[in-house]
């Protein structure tokens, strides 16, 4: 019999021994040695092929000839080819592991087999090795075998990443059954496999701050491509060694003039293993005091000639504990400690691993800045001071006027000045502005360089402080009462001032004289019943509204010697409105401001304007007072009126406002996934469906909340309330559908229930995963109500806005089915040589009767 056209690799094996076709590739053997040979596939080849098969009858004759010597004459015959069918099954390799120059090494005598790395803490574990097919050692080119890695019992917080470092999503393929942790897969094929020259270079994150060792469990599944399938088990240890991962720090402390500091000198530590076992403070200022305070036990620490303190075991137990590092400047200064002053601290941390006897130690330098506020001296005086006999200076409590009007400018031949005694050598205190209130205002004293309030009190700004004097009303002798109030500040030593504080005094004037004469001031004219009108976040224009509605009466020309107060009541101002343009009283909480009369008696009110709060649309009324006061006389006309204010309302969406960071907030939560069985596939038939919270998974109902709000502060309509009146949602490019309460597939859902958009149902197209984006149009309306002032009772205004939301669908791997196919001669590969005996059986039949083969 004569066999041919094997595929290249294939042999033939007699008792083993391998045969040796002829020049044209054809194997002749004897039909009785025929079971003795064994046809062998190529390596590691799965590939079905077909073997050419021709029998040959040989008719021999021995012929004697006439010189009696014997001839061999023989005649062959050789039949019409056959082909063998070959079909061969894939039977997997255990794959292998190139380890060369890597840092994972095998750990030996363990079942299941274990490879083994160390890392230190927050670094990554690369899987710098080889996975290679076992079919790669005998058949280098074949890639009939797909390689899947399966990590599982995964750490909560453990991340993975591809070779160019994009974190990978993982596919949850279940739950292990031993650990109840989920199992996510890595699947690896082709290139990504890696070879000992480009390693698969994945790389594991354990999660931040853990040095607990990782024991993974790597199955790889090795997949024939036409159907076998084999699963390797493999563990992947990682040892993890501690770090202490704190840097160099720096810290702000905060605290007043003349008073202890607390010092917040502790580096932030975010791995809870970490703890400080060493403090030493440095840089200590002279004249600088330290000490301990822990509960009012008091500690002082001794400060050595190099200006540090090193903090021993007992006193960082305290501190460790709660007790407070604390930090006294000298007196009276509000020096800042910052850059080179700033006070410097060299901290011992170390950490202990948590399943071994590793450990880190490191020093860690710190920078502590101290902002030291000034402080106004509490115990310095504020009053009238004069010149004394000795040409010092004196506080005096009572002075005297012989001529009405007594002189409190501080210029050379004055009375003496108001003032604040200034006990801190090292920076200046010094008063902002003044109120002078006399008991009675039917008495109409006049203060120079002051404001009129108009019910006693005159205020005066920093700017008319050297300029004032007091003036006795026509008639009046005796003696009064002033209180003074001042506002002080200390403006530090450093350009950092102190807050304002209020002072405050009593001056007895004894006015033996009067200045003024009987001059009237011009009357008011206001007119009545005018609306202030403004927009919503936008400063209301109160100068030209005044301007329209006021003047002086000049009939009688009383208005030559006038000065203009204004008035305003902040208390009458919505919450967090304000005035601009005018001085404060903080005695009475009024704006204030004097404006100058000229001959026509027209006043300027230009530059005042009401600041509105944020988002505030609606109305109020304005109380104000307007006092003109002639300063020849004291002379006072004084309106009180109510200015009614309406806002109008805008919807706070940047085509309205024009600012692109005021708009409405849209997000999204996925609350569950419906409609999937326990293996997450859609459910059919009878089968019970399992609620998936807090996750989307493919082919499943994804329940959404949608979240959208308002960019609008207010929380009511008397300050102007933004509602969503409307919200349409569309489906993105991705496609998928919402499905309507009644289950109706629809790409555009409209909602004019808020309430709704907790609950949207979302349906994403078959097999998806991956991000998906949803378009979000919203309808708000801004509604004002109005309560104080005439006219129409409520005012909206109507705006869209657009935007978009998304969120990733997981997947899910799907079933998978296998088809097999009949041929007529099977095998497996590298499953051993295929006996051809049975070829035999089937030839001889079909060449019966011949008599001889060979």
């Amino acid at each position: 019999m004569r066999l041919s056209e094997l595929p290249a690799g294939a042999t033939l094996v007699q008792n083993g021994t391998v045969l040796t076709p002829d020049s044209n590739g054809v194997y002749e053997i004897l039909f009785e040695d025929l079971d003795q040979v064994q046809l062998i596939p190529v390596p590691e080849s799965n590939v079905d092929f077909r073997i050419k098969v021709e029998g040959v009858v040989k008719d021999v004759v021995d012929i004697t000839l006439e010189d009696g010597s014997t001839q061999t004459v023989e005649d062959e015959f050789v039949t019409a080819a056959q082909f063998i069918e070959i079909a061969l099954t894939g039977v997997v390799d255990e794959p292998d592991f190139e380890l060369d120059g890597t840092n994972w090494t095998v750990v030996d005598g363990v079942s299941p087999p274990a490879l083994e790395t160390t890392i230190k803490e927050d670094g990554d574990a690369v899987l710098d090795f080889s996975l290679v097919s076992g079919e790669k050692v005998n058949a280098p080119l074949d890639e009939s075998e797909t390689l899947t890695f399966v990590i599982s019992n995964i750490p909560e917080g453990t991340r993975i990443f591809d070779a160019e470092g994009n974190e990978q999503t993982l596919v949850f393929v279940g739950f292990d059954p031993i650990t109840g942790l989920p199992r996510y897969e890595v699947k690896l094929s082709g290139e990504d496999i890696g070879s000992p020259g480009q390693p698969v270079a994945i790389t594991i994150r354990p999660p931040e701050n853990s040095t607990q060792d990782i024991v993974l469990d790597a199955n790889v599944i090795v997949t024939e491509n036409d159907g076998d399938q084999g699963e390797f088990e493999l563990q992947l240890i990682i040892k993890i060694e501690p770090v202490v991962d704190v840097e160099d720090y720096t810290r702000q402390s905060n605290g007043l003039e003349d008073q202890f500091i607390t010092l917040n000198w502790q580096p932030t530590l975010t791995d809870s293993k970490e703890v400080i076992t060493g403090l030493t403070i440095g840089n200590i200022q002279p004249g600088y005091q330290l000490r301990i305070n822990d509960g009012g036990t008091i500690t002082p620490l001794v400060v050595d000639g190099s200006g540090s303190v090193v903090i021993d075991a007992a006193q960082l137990a305290q501190l460790l504990a709660g007790a407070q590092l604390q930090l006294l400047a000298p007196e009276d200064s509000d020096l800042n400690l910052i850059g080179p002053t700033a006070i410097t601290t060299q901290v011992t941390v170390e950490e202990n691993d948590v399943d071994s006897p590793a450990s880190d130690t490191k020093e860690v330098n710190g920078t502590l800045s101290v902002i030291i506020r000034a402080v106004v001296e509490p115990d310095a005086e504020l009053g009238v001071q004069i010149i004394n006999d000795q040409g010092q200076p004196e506080f005096v409590e009572s002075i005297v006027s012989t001529d009405g009007n007594l002189d409190l400018t501080g210029a050379a031949g004055s009375d003496g000045q108001i003032v604040f005694e200034d006990l801190d050598p090292s920076s200046d205190e010094v008063i902002l502005s003044i109120v002078i209130t006399f008991p009675d205002p039917s008495i109409d004293f006049v203060v120079i360089g002051g404001i009129n309030n108009g019910d006693g009190s005159w205020t005066v700004p920093q700017g008319s402080i050297d300029t004032i004097q007091i003036l006795a009303p026509q008639g009046f002798e005796g003696t009064v009462d002033v209180a003074l109030a001042a506002e002080v500040q200390d403006l530090s030593d450093d350009s950092e001032p102190s807050v304002v504080v209020v002072v405050n005094s009593t001056l007895t004037i004894d006015f033996q004289g009067e200045a003024l004469n009987l001059d009237l001031a011009a009357p008011i004219d206001v007119q009545q019943d005018v609306i202030l009108t403004g927009t919503e976040d936008n400063a209301v224009n109160l100068a030209s509204y005044l301007n329209g509605i006021l003047s002086l009466d000049t009939t009688d020309n009383d208005q030559l010697n006038d000065e203009f107060s204004l008035v305003i009541s902040a208390a009458s101002l919505p919450s967090g409105a304000s005035i601009s343009g005018m001085d404060f009283n903080f005695v009475t909480n009024e704006y204030v401001i004097k404006l100058a009369v000229p001959a026509d008696g027209t006043i300027d009110f230009s530059g005042i304007t009401i600041n509105l709060p944020q988002d505030f649309a609606g109305d109020f009324l304005l109380d104000v007072k307007y006092v003109n006061t002639d300063i020849g006389s004291g002379n006072v006309k004084e309106v009180t009126d109510t200015i009614e204010v309406r806002i109008d309302p805008v919807v706070d969406v940047p085509s309205r406002t024009g600012d692109p960071n005021r708009a409405p907030e849209i997000g999204l939560t996925v609350v569950e996934t419906q409609g999937l069985d326990a293996d997450r596939q859609p459910i059919e038939g009878d089968t019970p469906q399992v609620i998936y919270p807090d996750i989307a998974y493919e082919d499943g109902i994804i329940i959404l909340d949608v979240t959208a709000s308002v960019a609008d502060i207010s929380t009511t309509t008397l300050a102007g309330l933004e509602t969503i009146a409307e919200a349409v949602l569309t489906v993105g490019s991705q496609g998928g559908t919402f499905l309507t309460a009644d289950g109706t597939p629809v790409t555009t859902l409209t909602i004019t229930d808020p309430s709704q958009l907790a609950a949207i149902r979302y349906r994403p197209p078959e097999d998806f995963s991956g991000d998906i984006e949803l378009g979000v149009a919203l309808t708000i309306v801004d509604t004002a109500e109005y309560d104080q002032t005439p006219g129409a009772a409520t005012q909206t205004d109507t705006a869209t806005f657009d935007g978009s939301i998304s969120f990733e669908v997981i997947a899910v791997n799907d079933e998978v089915s296998f088809v097999g196919i009949d041929t007529p001669i099977v095998g497996d590969e590298d499953s051993g040589p295929s006996a051809l005996a049975a070829f035999a059986v089937k030839w001889w039949m079909w060449m019966a009767p011949s008599r001889y083969c060979r």
